[in-house]
């Protein structure tokens, strides 16, 4: 771990009037509502933005100050990993080094050696290289995130082999935990990684909310993307 996740683990452990679990849990739901409030429009950015305050005020002064600075140091976290071409579930990392996972609720999260193992095994670049020519980017579905481990491990291997996932990977990920959701939403968010989370089901096809983008989602317009990309597909089907 960088000196960065270790003042996160430091500040939450500075945070007395709250278990580990809330306090770690209210960080990443109030984390990814700030960022998701800054690019959801109307009613969407309303509901955000209560939910963050609702979370904010639980806190006294000082440890709303504390849970500012946790933000802080995960954005320098994950930019001192990206600067060595390195992409990482700091979060998970650091809810491990926390020991709150629940395993009667059979959560079990991947290693980040498993993941890096299952990333590299799977990325595949004549595939990826294919499917970018074809229809500008590759597809990558996970439907149940986590926090995200697997997606970071996949990211990873597309960087070692020389893609820009910034640019050429659009990920959907579902997870049923909406912690889950904050966590990978958060990390896809801040590296800059176009994608839609979702809050729901993946067995049922339930969603519990819309679909929540990622900033670069929005700014580099990926819906018009996805729209067009089917759209050749469909017409080369029917040729």
């Amino acid at each position: 771990m960088n000196k960065h996740e270790q003042n996160i683990l430091k500040h939450i452990h500075n945070i007395y009037s709250h278990n580990t679990y809330d306090v770690f849990a209210d960080f990443v739901q109030m984390s990814a509502m700030a960022i998701k409030s800054s690019i959801d429009l109307c009613t969407g950015k309303i509901q955000a933005e209560e939910e963050f305050q609702k979370l904010f005020n639980r806190y006294q002064p000082k440890e709303q100050q504390i849970l500012s600075d946790m933000f802080g140091e995960l954005v320098d976290a994950l930019e001192e990993h990206f600067l060595k071409n390195e992409i990482c579930d700091t979060l998970g990392a650091i809810f491990g080094e926390l020991s709150i996972n629940n395993k009667n609720t059979g959560q079990f999260f991947t290693p980040a050696s498993v993941a890096e193992l299952c990333g590299t095994a799977t990325f595949d670049s004549r595939i990826a290289k294919k499917q970018i020519e074809e229809k500008g980017y590759i597809l990558v579905n996970e439907p149940s995130c986590g926090g995200g481990v697997m997606l970071m491990a996949f990211i990873q291997a597309m960087m070692r082999a020389g893609f820009n996932p910034q640019k050429h990977l659009l990920v959907v990920a579902q997870d049923i935990d909406r912690r889950c959701v904050c966590m990978t939403y958060l990390q896809l968010s801040l590296y800059g990684i176009p994608g839609k989370v979702i809050h729901g089901n993946t067995l049922t096809l339930e969603e519990y909310e819309k679909p929540w983008v990622t900033p670069i989602y929005a700014v580099d317009l990926w819906a018009l993307k996805e729209r067009r990309a089917k759209e050749e597909c469909c017409q080369k089907k029917n040729a």
